[in-house]
């Protein structure tokens, strides 16, 4: 009993550290919507270029067997570049945005992967628009201009604490997290809203599927919003931008234990309603 108190001493300090992180130090403004047309010529960057960035990342990882966070990590540093007034010029000139992209997703995986990947075959990832040294030299650009913040907290982290804190293990649950994490990743729309929130919502989207929405899923939720000091408005407004990215097939099948538990029965299975993606940020960045 006495280790698991100190367990759960610790999972909330490293939660609260990291909830002062991500408001001090990584949020970001929405960096799109105020850009003067005068000014950032016919053609800036807009959502979708920035829409298909985020799936080249996650096509990246998913390929290379690394990390949904390694690509969320490399979002964070693009968005946080493209916000400052340093990066006007990769606003206006996509292919220049592009290298933008291709240096953040090459220092995400080289700072948060087992094993890193070359400047040369980041390079080549742009079909012959960068070189090596232009990957090498937009990295060290790029990473003084976000201060060497390359940790950020990530929703997948926080929805790990939270379910250590609400004493939950189950991976058929994290899997329905991880999806509606995805989705986040991906729409540019969530760029604002602070990772834990998204990990609260996908948390509670995540149990009601797997338990319905009873006392117990409501506690959770109560619990959730009072760790990281989140409105009922906002978590009921994320949970439905969230809802229908989870893949209810896998959260059908509810870990047994968690079931004998609880006294919960299984959901029952729903459709998922898959989006379309390009298949390479140049369908978006250079048409």
């Amino acid at each position: 009993m006495v280790n698991e108190a100190l367990e759960m001493d610790q999972v909330v300090s490293s939660i609260d550290a990291m909830l002062h992180r991500e408001q001090s130090s990584y949020q970001v403004p929405d960096y799109l919507s105020y850009l003067p047309a005068n000014e950032y010529g016919e053609y800036p960057v807009d959502r979708a270029a920035r829409e298909a960035i985020g799936n080249w990342y996650l096509m990246i990882v998913e390929r290379c067997d690394m990390s949904v966070d390694t690509a969320a990590i490399a979002v964070s540093i693009l968005d946080r570049f493209a916000s400052s007034p340093a990066a006007k010029e990769f606003l206006i000139h996509r292919e220049k945005f592009q290298l933008a992209s291709l240096a953040a997703i090459y220092t995400a995986i080289k700072i948060h992967e087992k094993e890193a990947i070359s400047p040369a075959f980041v390079a080549n990832l742009s079909g012959g628009m960068s070189t090596k040294k232009d990957v090498e030299r937009m990295e060290m650009h790029l990473l003084q201009t976000i201060t060497w913040l390359v940790n950020p907290p990530t929703a997948i982290w926080f929805a790990r604490r939270f379910l250590q804190l609400l004493n939950i293990e189950s991976k058929q649950i994290m899997r329905s997290i991880e999806s509606q994490v995805i989705h986040s990743v991906l729409k540019y729309e969530f760029c604002t809203t602070r990772p834990s929130e998204i990990a609260a919502a996908a948390v509670v989207n995540a149990l009601e599927v797997a338990f319905g929405r009873d006392a117990y899923v409501r506690r959770m939720e109560r619990v959730l919003r009072s760790t990281i000091t989140m409105c009922g408005g906002q978590m009921k407004r994320l949970r439905f931008e969230l809802a229908h990215a989870i893949d209810c097939e896998i959260v059908s099948a509810t870990i047994a234990q968690t079931n004998n538990n609880k006294g919960h029965s299984s959901p029952s299975n729903q459709s998922r309603s898959n989006d379309s993606y390009p298949h390479s940020p140049k369908t978006v960045m250079m048409r």
